[in-house]
């Protein structure tokens, strides 16, 4: 067998993939990687079907003896918080065979939205019985977008509380294991009348706080209550719709009556960018209010 026929056998066995997928806003070496080693030296040209995507040259050497050869790839960043897909093309000389590599952008930033229940009773929103910060959770991943990215799983409430997980008595707080806003991150909503990606907030700091600022867009666009648990500072020692039923469980007290003093929870405005955005008011928590629910993949 000569060692063009050899290649061609060899390529009939072979499938290609990338190790180390590319994320917008840098550059990253990458492995195009066959499933089988080279018997010979090959070389091909390499092309990508996205604009965005910029290799580091056009053409690749796999060596003999070896499965794999290597790649810069520089993808600028984008607008929104969506994974995005792109298709590599091995074009290769010895063979004149094609082979086609998916590859995946992965985006740095998060999307958030706002849980409304639209078809509820009383009013639009939830009352403070949430079912505690794990029922709020349920509820963002109830009411996710069909078009956000992720699994409805990996949408959690923007809340700070105490609740129970895996038996133990945990706190989502500022900065902690359970805070839901990641550090270091833009946020982005989508903006249905629009039908395009808006930045809320960019750059959160290293505890995971967004900044304030009038020139970014609100979360919602009506001045509407939403439940937070926060101070303007970012204290999370606001009122938290905390049960008698249940001590050290926050937002399990609602609209039906638990015994003792009536509950507060603290609100921000879900139409504003400035401090008033995360607390500007206690209201009963037999009272409705909506739920910012976020991105923590």
């Amino acid at each position: 067998m000569d060692s063009t026929a050899s290649i061609i056998q060899q390529a009939q066995n072979q499938n290609f993939s990338v190790q180390g997928n590319p994320s917008e806003g840098g550059s990253v070496l990458v492995k195009i990687i066959s499933s089988t080693e080279f018997p010979l030296d090959a070389t091909a040209s390499i092309s990508v079907n996205s604009a965005n995507v910029t290799l580091s040259q056009n053409e690749l050497t796999f060596s003999v003896g070896t499965n794999f050869s290597e790649i810069s790839i520089t993808v600028p960043e984008d607008i929104g918080c969506a994974d995005t897909s792109a298709e590599l093309t091995l074009s290769f000389h010895q063979t004149n065979t094609v082979e086609k590599v998916a590859l995946i952008v992965q985006d740095n930033d998060r999307c958030l939205f706002i849980a409304k229940n639209p078809n509820g009773a009383f009013a639009l929103g939830f009352d403070g019985n949430l079912g505690g910060i794990p029922g709020a959770d349920a509820i963002c991943a109830s009411e996710k977008p069909a078009h956000f990215p992720g699994q409805n799983t990996q949408y959690k409430a923007f809340l700070v509380g105490r609740y129970q997980k895996n038996g133990a008595p945990v706190t989502r707080g500022i900065g902690g294991d359970e805070w839901v806003i990641l550090p270091n991150t833009k946020y982005y909503k989508f903006e249905e009348n629009l039908l395009e990606w808006q930045l809320i907030f960019d750059r959160t700091d290293s505890q995971g706080k967004f900044p304030f600022n009038t020139t970014f867009k609100p979360m919602y666009y009506t001045a509407t209550d939403m439940w937070t648990g926060l101070t303007s500072t970012w204290n999370t020692t606001g009122s938290k719709c905390s049960s008698f039923v249940t001590p050290g469980i926050d937002w399990t007290y609602g609209f039906d009556s638990q015994g003792g003093a009536p509950q507060n929870g603290n609100v921000g405005l879900a139409n504003s960018p400035a401090s008033s955005g995360i607390y500007y008011a206690t209201k009963g928590c037999g009272s409705h209010a909506l739920i910012s629910c976020v991105l923590v993949k």
